[in-house]
């Protein structure tokens, strides 16, 4: 037999899901402000390191697989649209990133979602990261991620400490 607890929070959840669709977007417009609706994302990094590729046998090197989780806390449909960010190295910007996602994420409503930076590195920026000894070290990204809200696009800030595995 099932746990009866479990079974009322399925139900309660179901129940909770079809208020929240039935209601207009006007009332839940008012009843989330623009403030209170990016205070309910959330946007953590991944747990894996990223990659610096910095091979001389590689025609190019990159930073990639730098993932970020964004959770949508909020009941109304939001999109994931772009990122303004800066990853730092040793207190120093290292990289900028500003670009907007080919596709629009959507973020339904009590759902998870996410993006990825990829990016070549210039010269001088592989000269930075060549120059650490250790094969794995720590950044730190700051900015912004673009969001679009029923009310329009917005930016939400990002913080996050992230380590780097350097591939030679």
């Amino acid at each position: 037999m099932a746990d009866p607890i479990s079974w009322w929070t399925t139900a309660g959840r179901d129940l909770l899901n079809v208020v929240v669709r039935g209601l207009p977007q006007r009332f839940l417009r008012r009843r989330w402000p623009v403030p209170r609706l990016l205070g309910a994302l959330t946007i953590i990094a991944d747990a894996q390191p990223c990659f610096v590729y910095i091979g001389s046998d590689r025609p190019s090197h990159d930073l990639e697989s730098l993932n970020f989780h964004v959770i949508n806390f909020s009941p109304l449909q939001l999109s994931l649209v772009g990122a303004d960010l800066e990853v730092g190295l040793h207190s120093m910007t290292w990289i900028r990133v500003s670009k907007r996602f080919s596709t629009e994420s959507p973020l339904a409503p009590f759902s998870r979602g996410g993006f990825t930076i990829q990016e070549t590195l210039t010269e001088q920026q592989a000269q930075l990261i060549i120059r650490e000894k250790e094969a794995l070290t720590r950044i730190r990204v700051t900015g912004k991620v673009i969001v679009r809200t029923p009310f329009g696009e917005h930016r939400k800030d990002i913080h996050a400490d992230v380590i780097a595995s350097i591939i030679r």
